[in-house]
């Protein structure tokens, strides 16, 4: 994997923060103006969910997010999941952080997606989740940093 950091850059007056997720290299770029903030692989969903190319606004980023199951997990998998986990308990699927994106148009199944920590590293460049993007845990600080207190990141899911 290949992660390179340039550093937090100040946001500047004509600078715009922008997340880019690349489904064809499976990466995820982050950018204010024309400076790298941070790049990683991560983990795509198994299918086409997303009507890519699809824009969309970051409407909160947290660290140590809790996770329900949904009521189809414990269906499928009874006594499996507990009904609720803590932050950076054991099982929270969310892992270290959770980045929640509304999607600019409307979408009859997800009118909203997860950037969340919890990718396994064998598992990164491949098409492994339910939904989600998944990112490693120990970079969730740094995407929340790159993320959380900026008006307005756009997100961009492109080929």
């Amino acid at each position: 994997m290949c992660v390179f950091f340039m550093g937090l850059l100040p946001t500047g007056a004509y600078a715009e923060r922008i997340v880019v997720v690349n489904f064809s290299t499976a990466t995820l770029t982050v950018t204010d103006g024309a400076q790298t903030v941070m790049q990683t692989a991560v983990v795509l969903p198994r299918g086409n969910y997303y009507p890519v190319p699809v824009q969309g606004t970051v409407t909160r980023s947290e660290m140590g997010p809790k996770w329900t199951p949904t009521a189809n997990m414990h269906r499928d998998k009874p006594r499996y999941y507990k009904q609720s986990y803590k932050g950076y308990e054991k099982g929270n699927a969310m892992g270290h952080c959770k980045i929640s994106i509304n999607f600019d148009i409307a979408h009859k199944i997800l009118p909203y997606v997860r950037i969340h920590g919890n990718a396994k590293e064998k598992d990164l460049g491949l098409r492994r989740s339910r939904s989600c993007i998944r990112i490693p845990n120990n970079l969730c600080q740094e995407l929340v940093d790159a993320t959380a207190g900026h008006q307005n990141v756009r997100v961009h899911f492109i080929h």
